[in-house]
């Protein structure tokens, strides 16, 4: 049961990341993605780079803590906007 955990998480950050993106094509009101491609690339990249980090660190023993507030911070990347 906890090894689908990590699986989990990153679909839910995929499924994030998507919906933030489709979001923010739809608006005016988004601060830079969805303007155009290498904003929507740079969007992604940084989103899943903090939380694929964060779940490699979850993995680890003694970084736990770490790995958390990474992939929080993955998902706030995508939330935020």
């Amino acid at each position: 049961m906890v090894v689908f955990a990590p699986l989990a998480i990153a679909c839910s950050g995929v499924a994030t990341c998507l919906i933030t993106l489709a979001l923010a094509e739809r608006t005016d009101r988004a601060s830079w993605p969805g303007r155009d491609v290498p904003a929507d690339v740079l969007l992604l990249l940084v989103g899943w780079a903090l939380i694929g980090a964060g779940l490699w660190l979850i993995g680890r023993p003694g970084d736990r803590a770490t790995g958390v507030l990474l992939t929080t911070a993955g998902f706030d990347w995508f939330v935020a906007d």
